[in-house]
């Protein structure tokens, strides 16, 4: 529904997939969550780096056709797409189904480490590292380690990309490698100092209200998709293709700053955000109680039956 609807850079379904194949490895060992981890984003990485042979092999016609359009549109695709964008949203909806039922498509070269990268998730989990087990240093090391790999790896990427004028067929099969590897590193940094940052959330009113848009992470993906597609296409205030770069960092801290309001002012209130209410309400069949009140009331009953028995 938010791929089709709202907006075609959907990552829902791929996660939908990804968790589903995550699922099967539930009783598995760490160290076969983590070695799988490794096999499928090697064998991504791999399928890249064989595309790069296969290059020279096509012919201008295949190039023209399934190269190009994507890596470099000719104006009259770009015109065809600010149109439609522009446009109505049943115009915008017409052109976003082309443009979301190839994205899917392609989801055989990226859920493999979309899953590798659940199967890590999973080994932090289980061996205590996002549960805070590991020391203050070990958090702090890891991070500035795989934070300083992940950014080099990256820069070297981008000068060498930048060097070969972002041709396709360096940049599609040989130049993509550095951040591809890079991320990965760099992820698992970020999470390093996320969670050396956590110690004393609740002490903490910055903490705890980031803390709050990750509580209502569903919630704050669809509400950004439908505040951003409001403002920028032709439904709304129609503002597709008319920033510049400044105006759309800018952009994306104000959106940042209404989230991280909305989200404070709901959880102030209530228990979930609507979004993961309902899905709470669907998975187990029975409505879920949301409001804070609700909640301290049964606490204070728990507590009350706790002190009598």
């Amino acid at each position: 529904l938010h791929a089709y609807l709202i907006w075609w850079g959907d990552i829902l379904v791929a996660y939908a997939v990804s968790g589903s194949l995550a699922y099967l490895f539930r009783k598995a060992k760490i160290k076969t969550w983590l070695w799988t981890a490794f096999g499928l984003i090697a064998l991504i990485s791999l399928v890249q780096w064989l595309q790069g042979f296969a290059f020279p092999h096509m012919t201008e016609e295949q190039i023209a056709k399934d190269i190009l359009p994507m890596w470099n549109p000719e104006q009259s695709l770009l015109d065809a797409e600010f149109k439609a964008y522009l446009g109505s949203w049943t115009e915008a909806l017409q052109y976003r189904v082309g443009q979301t039922a190839t994205l899917q498509l392609y989801m055989i070269f990226y859920v493999p480490k979309i899953l590798a990268l659940n199967l890590i998730g999973m080994a932090m989990l289980k061996s205590g590292f996002v549960k805070g087990a590991w020391t203050k240093s070990q958090y702090l090391l890891m991070g500035l380690v795989l934070i300083t790999t992940g950014m080099m790896l990256t820069a070297i990427g981008a000068g060498n990309n930048m060097a070969a004028g972002f041709h396709f067929s360096y940049s599609m099969a040989y130049g993509i490698q550095y951040n591809f590897w890079g991320s990965v590193f760099s992820a698992v940094g970020y999470i390093s100092l996320l969670m050396l940052l956590a110690n004393n959330i609740q002490g903490s009113l910055i903490k705890r209200a980031f803390a709050r848009v990750g509580q209502m992470a569903f919630t704050n993906y669809i509400a950004q998709s439908l505040l951003c597609t409001f403002i920028i296409y032709g439904h709304g205030f129609g503002l597709y293709g008319q920033m510049e770069r400044y105006q759309q960092v800018l952009f994306t801290i104000a959106v940042w700053v209404v989230l991280i309001i909305f989200s404070n002012v709901w959880m102030s209130r209530f228990r979930f955000g609507p979004l993961e209410w309902l899905w709470r309400t669907l998975t187990y069949g029975k409505r879920q109680s949301i409001r804070q009140s609700q909640n301290h009331n049964e606490k204070q009953t728990q507590s009350q039956i706790q002190k009598e028995a």
